[in-house]
Parts: C-alpha cells; sequence; structure tokens
C-alpha cells in the first residue's frame, strides 16, 4: 500500500468512512521497486547503505521481530495486479501469536467451530490445527471483504503443512460464505464438500476382527499348552518368532494363519511326543519317516511347516542343527487330461463371427498360444501355400493349414477389409479399439477369452487336448515337436500322459 493511502487511512479511519471509495495498493516484490522524491504523497527516503545506517545496525543488538510484509485488505480495496502470493513460513507464528481479527472476519472464524468440530482454534494441548491457522492467517492477511483466490490457500496450507483434509475444509467453508476465487481446473465446492464429510466421519474399529483374533490367540496357546513343557515352550518361541518379536523384527503373521500352519503340524508333532521325543531330539530320519505316510501335496505341506518351527528355532539360537536343511520332496506332475468329445463337437458352430472362429480354430486344430495368436501379422500368412508363419522369439514356425482353416483365414481378411478399409495397423487381428491406433498395439487376451467363452472352454483346455490328441496317434516326441513347434520337454510329458508304457524317459 502507498504511503500516500497510509496517510489517507491514518486521518479518515479504515472502518469510519461515511461513503464508499476506491483504493488502488501496490503489494509483493511491487512494493520495493517504487520510486517517489522525498515529500512526495508521503513518501520518506530510507537509507539501507552508508556509515550511519551501518551504525545504527550495530547498536542493536536485539532487534524487534519485524512484522509479515503483507497488508491488510480492507473494506473496498481492489487489487491492481493479479498475481499469486508468495508465502514464508517465517512470518506464519501460531494462531494464538497472528493479528487480532477485525470484528467481521472474527464472528465468520468463529462460526467454524460449529460447521467443523475439528477446525477449532487449539486443541488441548494449545496447539491449532492445520484448519484452523490456514484460515485465521487467511482471515488477518487479506480480510473478509474479498474473495480469495484458491490458490492462495493451497500455497499457504503448503507452507504450514496443513493437510489435505484441512486444505478442502477451508476451501469448502469459504465458499460457503461467497469468500472464494475457485479456480478454472479444481474441484466442485459440491465434491470438496462430500469428501469432506466422508473424512471427517469417525472410523469405527472393525470390533469383529479383534474378536476373531483373540479367539483365534486363545485357541492357539490353550493347544499348545496341551504338549509337554519342552515342545510348548518351543513353540511358544516359534510363535513369538512368526508375530514378529523374535531376535529379527518383521510384519508378523496372523494369528489365523499360524493356527493352520500348527493344524498341519499337529499329527507329527504328537507323534513325537507320544515316543518322549522334542524338537531338539528329532532327527532328519523321524522328519524323512513322517513325509513318507503322506501324500505328495500333503506332504510338501507338513516339510513346509516344519522348516518354518526349526527354522524360527535356529534364529533363537535353541537348537544347534536344523534336520529339515537338505529335504527334498519330487514337485508333483499334473498329466493333461483329454476333453469329451461332446463339448469339442460343434464348436466352430456355436462361434459368432469370423475373428472368434479363426482364433478358435488357429488353438483348437494347430495349437497355436493365444499370444502367438494375437502377435500375427498381416504378411504372416501365405493363402496361396497355405502356410502362416508363427513366430516364437528368434524361431519361426510354420503352419499348414487345411481347406477349413484357409477358408476361415479369407473371410476373416474380407471382414477386415470390409469394416476397417483405412486400418493401419499391421496385426492380423484388430478391433474397433486398435485399427488405428497410433501404437498399433496386438489385440488383448480379453477379445481371445470372449471367444472361447461361446464355446463354454478354456484355451489352455483347448490347447492341451489337441497336442494330447495327436500324441494318442504316435509316441514319437520328435513328431509332436515338428508339427506343433514345442519343446522337447513338453512332447516327452505328453507322450507320457498317452502312453505310460512305451514313454521315453523324463528330461530334466
Amino acid at each position: 500500500m502507498c504511503r500516500g493511502c497510509l496517510a489517507y487511512v491514518r486521518e479518515v479511519g479504515d472502518w469510519s468512512a461515511p461513503t464508499s471509495f476506491t483504493q488502488l495498493a501496490f503489494a509483493g516484490v511491487l512494493a520495493h521497486q517504487l520510486k517517489r522524491r522525498a515529500g512526495e504523497l508521503g513518501y520518506v527516503v530510507h537509507n539501507r547503505s552508508g556509515p550511519a545506517s551501518r551504525a545504527r545496525t550495530r547498536t542493536h543488538t536485539t532487534p524487534a521481530p519485524e512484522e509479515p510484509n503483507v497488508p491488510v485488505i480492507t473494506a473496498g480495496q481492489l487489487s491492481l495486479f493479479s498475481m499469486p502470493r508468495t508465502w514464508r513460513r517465517e512470518h506464519l507464528g501460531p494462531v494464538l501469536a497472528l493479528p487480532r481479527l477485525p470484528a467481521p472476519a472474527q464472528e465468520l472464524l468463529d462460526t467454524t467451530a460449529a460447521a467443523y468440530p475439528r477446525a477449532q482454534l487449539a486443541d488441548k494441548r494449545n496447539v491449532p490445527s492445520g484448519a484452523a491457522l490456514v484460515l485465521h492467517t487467511l482471515l488477518a492477511r487479506l480480510g473478509p471483504h474479498a474473495p480469495i483466490p484458491e490458490r492462495d490457500i493451497r500455497s499457504l496450507a503448503g507452507t504450514v503443512a496443513a493437510g489435505t483434509a484441512a486444505t478442502r475444509r477451508v476451501i469448502t467453508f469459504l465458499h460457503a460464505h461467497a469468500l472464494l476465487e475457485a479456480d478454472e481446473l479444481s474441484e466442485t465446492p459440491a465434491q470438496l464438500l462430500t469428501e469432506v464429510q466422508h473424512q471427517v466421519r469417525p472410523r469405527v474399529p472393525d470390533l469383529s476382527q479383534e474378536r476373531r483374533d483373540r479367539h483365534d490367540e486363545k485357541a492357539l496357546h490353550t493347544r499348545i499348552a496341551e504338549l509337554p513343557a519342552p515342545m510348548a515352550d518351543q513353540l511358544h518361541a516359534w510363535v513369538r518368532v512368526l508375530r514378529g518379536r523374535g531376535r529379527f523384527r518383521h510384519a508378523p503373521a496372523g494369528f489365523r494363519r499360524i493356527r493352520h500352519d500348527l493344524r498341519i503340524a499337529w499329527p507329527a508333532l504328537t507323534s513325537w511326543t507320544a515316543v518322549g521325543l522334542d524338537l531338539r531330539q528329532v532327527t532328519a530320519e523321524h522328519i524323512t519317516s513322517e513325509l513318507a505316510r503322506r501324500p505328495g501335496n500333503v506332504a510338501r505341506g507338513l516339510l513346509s511347516v516344519l522348516r518354518s518351527i526349526w527354522g524360527a528355532l535356529k534364529q533363537e539360537r535353541l537348537i544347534f542343527l536344523n534336520p529339515t536343511a537338505g529335504l527334498q520332496l519330487p514337485a508333483g506332475v499334473h498329466l493333461p487330461r483329454p476333453l469329451p468329445s461332446d463339448r469339442l463337437a460343434g464348436a466352430l458352430d456355436r462361434l459368432d463371427g469370423p475373428a472368434a472362429r479363426l482364433i478358435v480354430a488357429l488353438v483348437a486344430i494347430y495349437a497355436v498360444r493365444t499370444v502367438e495368436v494375437a502377435r500375427l501379422d498381416l504378411a504372416d500368412p501365405d493363402l496361396a501355400r497355405r502356410t502362416p508363419a508363427v513366430r516364437r522369439g528368434e524361431r519361426t514356425h510354420l503352419v499348414y493349414l487345411d481347406d477349413l482353416s484357409t477358408d476361415l483365414m479369407a473371410d476373416w481378411l474380407r471382414e477386415r477389409r470390409r469394416r476397417w478399409p483405412k486400418a493401419t495397423n499391421p496385426h492380423l487381428l484388430i478391433t474397433s479399439q486398435t485399427y488405428r491406433h497410433p501404437a498399433s498395439p496386438q489385440i488383448s487376451y480379453l477379445p481371445i477369452r470372449a471367444a472361447f467363452n461361446q464355446t463354454g472352454l478354456l484355451p489352455r483346455q483347448v490347447w492341451a487336448d489337441r497336442i494330447l490328441d495327436e500324441a494318442h496317434e504316435t509316441a514319437d516326441p520328435v513328431h509332436l515337436v515338428r508339427l506343433f513347434g514345442i519343446h522337447p520337454t513338453i512332447a516327452v510329458k505328453y507322450v507320457h500322459a498317452a502312453h505310460p508304457d512305451k514313454a521315453l524317459p523324463r528330461i530334466r
């Protein structure tokens, strides 16, 4: 604000003007760049350099704190320049140390306690909240007479480290009192009000989860107490490690999971207790004999839990040797199963559209993987020779089409040309989202899965059934490798499933 304006305010008063008036103000960096002669408009020259100034500076050992250089905007005052304000953190003290508010601003601030209980001036520790600090500062520095730009509110909130909820609460409150100059790209006040109401809603603790945890903890300790003292103490140490209270801290496991693991290991633990053994006396032979009594998946689950128990005891230095170290169980081999013939009969007739029929035919007849179908380009199919090329890494596998597949390929090419004559995507299969996409992406898995959903089958099932059907015709895995371009290990696996008595030794 210029010095002449200040002199006018001192003489007339800022609240006692009988008539309305218009007053211009210079603020921010422009306030330090005004050049006026001494005595003009009440301007006083300040000597900021020279010996006298330095002498005065040396005499003041404890200078008084400088007031913030942010003028208070009074009623009827307009801004000459619309510039974003820069707030300095050292100029912003606690709420109780800010200048006293005028009567209209104080009345407006008092209504915040009724509107938002969390936006009070101070809590029981006499610490101001973020919303109260931002709102008090804005009303003290800018006044309650003109709309406050939203960018200034967010800038001040970032300076005092107020949270997002506090900022939105202030914006919503000022908008309700017609004191907000909203940004063009900001959220609507209705959205802000809804989010603020959602955030101030008290959180209800999940009592049911707490009850389940207490029940699982009690049931776990009750079950462990049924064992003799040495083994019970060792299992309690295992529980402490899983709960993250061992020698090495980590995220705690839930009591329900620990109960599940104890239930898996309980038959083995009780059998060792019956012969008078605790966990220090159990050897690898005892564990191996227990694993041999169980089928594959059950044995692997038991071994995993036993490794957890002895690993925890080893970590807590309660044992010297871990008997589960080095124990391995062979992984289960899942042999493919053929699909019923009635589910495959008439599958192409149930499909809708040439694209779906081509996709299912390539997978069901030639065992082309779905990812390879999506990767096909327009240059890959050679209808003259009936040999589309399927790229698999650095190799290329040629597929020899029959008459049916050739007709399906030609039908799709005609449909593609009719629907998207100006398509720029070089892939063979395209959709309405990808035909002119600048990145020319391949189709996703969703259109392929939608085609198989019409048949009620999964792509993996159809692919495996085709290879297994060919393996029933021959026991030679080399033939499967040449026909479908699969890995020799996969070929041997399907030959083993089709001819268990003629299968070759498994390749590791």
